[in-house]
């Protein structure tokens, strides 16, 4: 039981930061202006929406100069 407990919270660690550095990626590609798949972008857009609109790592704006 315990042994399980361990295997299902590294599963979730790993997960976790996959995702994280996925995200960071996809964000960086869009904002090099590299063409993203419909889904991703939507699914960019949306994280962008429920955020304030700054970037997570700088916190500056999104805003393109």
């Amino acid at each position: 039981m315990l042994q399980e407990l361990k295997i299902r919270k590294w599963t979730a660690t790993i997960y976790f930061y996959a995702d994280r550095e996925g995200s960071s990626l996809a964000e960086n590609l869009d904002a090099m202006d590299v063409p993203l798949p419909f889904r991703l972008e939507q699914f960019l857009h949306q994280l962008n929406e429920k955020g304030d609109g700054k970037a997570a790592d700088t916190g500056a704006s999104k805003e393109k100069i």
